[in-house]
């Protein structure tokens, strides 16, 4: 079966195998290897060429370039007939460069998205929901909270997460009679902390906040608040996310 060029995710059995594989990569840089691919697929004889563009997310290019090549070669042991040519795009415009991309005809069959952008992909008819190409088996090698469905369907599968940790002075932690041992677990015990700090002119944290999704999202629902309600309405202004 040649590969159509068409909107994010070929359908079929080969948006799966491309996917799960990306989304077996490790945080640190896309690598892995590829899940056993489905009989029905392999039986397919998909040929041709599969695009992908991808935004940098490492500070050292030929590292992550020799990443996806490892990916390639583990995808091409079960498509070898499937020239896969990963594209690296700027991030500046990267939703504007996409939809047009996608809407002239020449997008790319497979693109790093951010989490957000998935709504507004599905509703403009730009992806291909994979929902029926993968199993509960494959979906289950995955964290829950990081497969976002839209209208309850899926339309991709993560390549990578990270972690936040906290960072803080024992020193400075036993001198405001706090216990180092015994952090804080909830907002209401780190407020607490914080009074006690500022009782003594000391900042609790040092990080400023920021308007990136990643972060402000994060700390909104930390405090209970949301951005849209259950029909669609802008609530970022409640009284949860306002400071």
């Amino acid at each position: 079966m040649k590969l159509q060029r068409r909107s994010l995710f070929l359908a079929h059995a080969i948006a799966g195998v491309v996917l799960l594989l990306l989304g077996a990569c490790t945080p640190a840089a896309p690598s892995g290897t590829a899940p056993a691919a489905d009989d029905s697929a392999s039986a397919g004889g998909f040929s041709g060429e599969l695009i992908m563009w991808r935004f940098p997310l490492m500070d050292d290019q030929d590292a992550e370039t020799a990443a996806w090549n490892e990916v390639i070669a583990s995808f091409n042991e079960e498509y070898p007939d499937v020239t896969v040519t990963i594209e690296t795009q700027p991030w500046d415009d990267r939703r504007q460069k996409l939809l047009s991309a996608i809407g002239s005809g020449r997008g790319p069959h497979v693109f790093y998205m951010n989490p957000d952008m998935i709504s507004l992909f599905a509703q403009n008819n730009a992806i291909v929901s994979i929902s029926d190409f993968v199993t509960d088996e494959e979906l289950a090698k995955f964290n829950p909270g990081t497969l976002i469905p839209w209208e309850g369907k899926l339309y991709a599968l993560p390549i990578l997460q990270n972690s936040i940790v906290h960072v803080y002075n024992t020193d400075l932690v036993t001198e405001l009679g706090l216990d180092p041992e015994n952090l804080p677990a909830t907002m209401e015990e780190f407020e607490q902390w914080a009074t006690v700090a500022k009782e003594q002119d000391v900042f609790m944290s040092t990080w400023s906040g920021g308007t990136a999704t990643s972060g402000l999202t994060a700390l909104i629902w930390q405090f209970g608040g949301e951005i849209y309600d259950e029909d669609g309405n802008v609530i970022i202004d409640s009284p949860e996310t306002v400071a």
